[in-house]
């Protein structure tokens, strides 16, 4: 069995902490698509890069990416400008995924409207798989 940390990587010291996450013995690390970690949505295309570059040095994996905290909550949103916000992190965060070389992508369960939920998520799984085609 394999085994990844998942977490929220900080910007400043991302190198120690893959380290650590190394020296403890896991195979892997999952990080998450966030404002305040490695990769960003300011920043993912360069920091996806290191992120790999630094992982592959210390012999770790990087077996899948979080990118829920971002967009998913927009996703449920009513409005229509939060919900292309949503569409345009998760794009995002699929490039992200691309550069990093990516294996797997981790959609987990969101905020649905009260009402029309099951309409809503199946325009929001439909427009993903558009995204996840155009981009990777």
């Amino acid at each position: 069995m394999k085994t990844a940390f998942s977490l929220v990587l900080p910007t400043v010291d991302y190198p120690e902490l893959l380290a650590a996450v190394a020296e403890a013995g896991f195979d892997g690390v999952e990080p998450t698509f966030h404002p305040n970690g490695i990769p960003s949505p300011e920043r993912f295309r360069d920091e996806a890069t290191a992120l790999r570059k630094e992982s592959d040095r210390l012999g770790l994996t990087i077996p899948s990416l979080r990118g829920g905290p971002l967009f998913w909550p927009l996703f449920g949103s009513a409005n229509p400008k939060d919900r292309r916000r949503a569409v345009e992190l998760a794009r995002q965060a699929l490039e992200a995924l691309k550069d990093i070389g990516y294996n797997s992508w981790l959609s987990a369960e969101f905020p649905l409207p009260e009402t029309g939920r099951q309409e809503f998520l199946k325009e929001t799984v439909k427009q993903l798989r558009q995204i996840w085609s155009g981009t990777i």
